[in-house]
């Protein structure tokens, strides 16, 4: 896995940041896991962004029958990923959420897991983005 580490805070997360409104803050970074699994080629690419303002670059790459891979980052407020799926291929992708404040990107599947798939021949985005928590008030 490749790792590089960045230190200017990119525009997305000052305007995710600036979305939440008075009232708002952001849960404490979380440790993202993505588990990804594919069938013939597949590419996936992530920034994190880490609450000190850090950002993380990911990638992991499949080939063939099965293939599996990992992208793990701790302390994210903010991620964007890209995928892209071969002809003929598949991939999936489970953002582990156990413990976690972070939001679903995909949909929930009925044994509670967070998981997306893509056909063959496709490519996208999605954005993995921790859960505004209410701000103490002090009260």
């Amino acid at each position: 896995m490749t790792r590089l580490i960045f230190t200017s805070v990119s525009l997305v997360t000052a305007m995710f940041v600036a979305s939440l409104g008075a009232g708002s803050a952001l849960a404490d970074g979380d440790t993202v896991i993505l588990q990804l699994y594919g069938q013939r080629a597949w590419e996936v690419s992530c920034q994190m962004e880490q609450d000190d303002g850090d950002r993380i670059a990911s990638r992991e790459r499949g080939g063939g029958a099965g293939s599996t891979g990992r992208i793990l980052a701790q302390d994210v407020m903010l991620g964007t990923c890209e995928y892209r799926v071969g002809h003929n291929g598949m991939l999936r992708v489970t953002l582990v959420l156990d413990q976690t404040g972070l939001d679903c990107p995909f949909t929930m599947t009925d044994e509670g897991l967070c998981r997306g798939y893509f056909a063959g021949g496709t490519s996208g985005s999605f954005t993995v983005t921790a859960t505004p928590v209410a701000a103490d008030t002090g009260s």
